[in-house]
């Protein structure tokens, strides 16, 4: 697993408030879903540190976030009490009663990086969703990230918070092995005037996919797509589509 999402949880908190609004995050994930459903529990993956927990909550869902991260997860369960987590594997995980509907947010389908690992994780969300149910995710559009890595594939992100400056050095590397996936490396920074002290170094593999992949990857597993949508975010062209439990 990410380092990111371990050891640098605290920095990841940090850094990621600056860089998403998850008050729109949320409203756009409602605005997807919740015209097609009946019953308002859903299970958020990757909901890493509870950004939206607390927003679905105060909106009336029986929400549920799941994580494979315990440090992210800790701090999740401090920042929203009321709000049920659960530490657990995408691609493997059985769920108390099914739910209306799943969400995978911060692009965490990219970790998914085998033909194995997609079709287990939405074979696994399939069977803990109930009749109708709905999935929502965010993916890499693997169309426009393979142009945008080769123009550069050294990335430099900074953000703001608590008046603390962090800057990551990202590097992408082309992989292949199982899709359209990339290796990458960061190093993570504190700043201080126009110091840089070392905070801790990330490396993780990621998968982008094609939107037509996405489609036949939701066919094979029970999926109608109901509708894609083209988002542009801080890092990744980015698509995300919403699909029905057939």
């Amino acid at each position: 697993m990410s380092n990111l999402y371990n050891q640098l949880a605290a920095v990841y908190e940090a850094m990621y408030k600056s860089f998403i609004s998850y008050a729109d995050e949320f409203e756009l994930y409602k605005s997807l879903v919740e015209p097609h459903l009946t019953k308002k529990t859903i299970v958020e993956i990757g909901c890493g540190t509870g950004n939206l927990a607390n927003y679905f909550n105060d909106a009336g869902y029986d929400y549920t976030g799941l994580d494979v991260s315990t440090q992210m997860l800790q701090i999740a369960q401090l920042k929203a009490p009321n709000c049920n987590f659960l530490e657990a594997d995408m691609r493997q995980f059985s769920l108390k009663q099914a739910v209306n509907c799943i969400i995978i947010t911060a692009r965490t389908i990219s970790y998914l990086i085998t033909n194995d690992d997609v079709n287990n994780a939405l074979e696994t969300i399939n069977k803990n969703l109930l009749p109708n149910g709905i999935l929502c995710f965010d993916f890499i559009d693997a169309n426009k990230y393979i142009s945008q890595l080769a123009a550069n594939n050294k990335p430099i992100h900074k953000a703001t918070s608590m008046g603390i400056t962090y800057v990551r050095k990202g590097h992408w590397q082309n992989r292949f092995t199982h899709g359209l996936d990339f290796y990458w490396t960061a190093n993570y920074y504190k700043q201080n005037n126009n110091e840089l002290k070392l905070l801790g170094t990330d490396e993780a593999m990621v998968r982008a996919f094609t939107k037509n992949e996405i489609e036949n990857w939701l066919a094979i597993n029970g999926f109608e797509c109901l509708k894609f949508i083209e988002r542009a975010t801080y890092a990744f062209p980015t698509f995300v589509v919403v699909a029905k439990k057939r």
